[in-house]
Formats: structure tokens, sequence, C-alpha cells
């Protein structure tokens, strides 16, 4: 009987948002294996689409085991984000549309001086993103290497609604879509050349959502529950 339930219910959601579903089966998939330097030029063609993408959009998946995102760079699918819970870390993978892994972050968050590490393909750290406590918004400082480039600051409304900067300068707009299936965030550029670059505001984009929802009640557990 539980199982029936189960189908029904999946059936339901993916009914809803069928492109979610059948993202979260693509991500799945093993990579294939290639040598360094093919892994390498996969990974310098997936940042080069998003180095020239407008917008920026993040779409969670409704039906997965953990956190599971499709990025759209202008409207067209690149790649997933995909969280791996481990013991007293979590571990988010950027993957192109077949698995090869672009950047991945580990997160570590405590009461204070929470972290997460940005990390290459190769797992060389490129940076971190550090939490201010003491805000009563959401913020957060990103690092490259030890040079603070930026931050990303939620704003006093419904939803999600902040502006990375850079030397107090509008970059990147982060806006979340209210009325949807699943959660929807969308980073729209405000400048052309850019301090922070794209990635860097995808994985403070996806930190800052993480630490809105969890503090409203709505971690991301419970939304795929």
């Amino acid at each position: 009987m539980k199982r029936k339930i189960a189908s029904i219910t999946i059936a339901l959601a993916c009914a809803f948002g069928m492109s979610s579903c059948l993202s979260s089966t693509a991500n799945t998939q093993n990579p294939p294996d290639v040598s360094v330097e093919k892994h390498q030029s996969y990974v310098e063609e997936t940042l080069d689409i998003l180095n020239r993408a407008n917008n920026i959009q993040l779409k969670k998946d409704i039906i997965s085991w953990g956190d599971h995102w499709t990025v759209y760079a202008d409207e067209k699918a690149v790649g997933y984000v995909n969280g791996k819970p481990l013991r007293f870390l979590e571990v988010y993978e950027f993957t192109n549309l077949d698995g090869i892994v672009i950047a991945s972050e580990e997160e570590n968050w405590k009461v204070v001086n929470s972290t997460a590490n940005l990390k290459d393909w190769q797992g060389n750290q490129t940076g971190r993103i550090e939490q201010e406590v003491f805000s009563m918004l959401a913020k957060l400082h990103i690092y490259r290497d030890d040079q603070k480039i930026g931050n990303i600051q939620q704003k006093l409304d419904l939803g999600i609604n902040a502006e990375i900067t850079a030397d107090n300068n509008g970059e990147w707009k982060l806006k979340e879509k209210i009325i949807t299936v699943g959660s929807n965030l969308t980073l729209t550029r405000l400048e052309n050349n850019t301090e922070v670059t794209p990635l860097e505001a995808i994985w403070s984009s996806l930190i800052l959502y993480e630490i809105i929802s969890t503090s409203s009640g709505n971690s991301s557990s419970q939304r795929n529950k």
C-alpha cells in the first residue's frame, strides 16, 4: 500500500514538473571516462557559456534524493548542481549535462565562522564564502584565494531578493520566483565585465538560498519531503 501511495505521489509531482523529474534522472548517470585534457576542455566550454550569459537560472528538482538543481544560461540547460551530504560537511558538485565535474564546494556550517570552500574540478581550493554573523539580513562575503572580491546580501522582501556587489557596485541581481512549482532562482547580470564570476555568483546564491530557507523553517530537506 505504501509503495502504491509513493508511486501515485511521484506520478502526480512529475505531472506538474516533468522537466524536473527528467533532470533528476539525467544527472545521476555515470560520467564518461575522459582524459585530463578532454576534461579541461569540457570545463572551459561550460564556463565560457556561463561567462557570456546575461541571465542564469537555477531550478530545483521536485523529486530527488538530496539537493539537485538544473542550471540554465540564457534559458539553455548547461549543467546540474548536486548535493552530497556527508558527516559534518555538505558537498555540492557542479557538472555539465554529461556528468563531467566543473567545480565543487564544501560547506561546514557552525554557530560562528561558517565557511564554504570553493574548489575547481581537480579539488584545488579557489576561494571561499563566509557568512557574516552580525547582520540583520543574510549576508555573505565572497573570497578568491585570500582576497575578498564581493558580497551578497538579502534585501527586505518576500522570497529571496539579493544583490551581489564588488567595490560597492552592483554586478548581479538574484531574485526568486515565488509562484512556481519547486524553487526557481534567477541571476541577472548588471555589468558586462563582473569581478564576481558567474560560478562564484551561482555558489553564493545557492548558499544564501540555503541559509534563508533554513532560518525560515523551510530547509531544503523539508522542501523535498
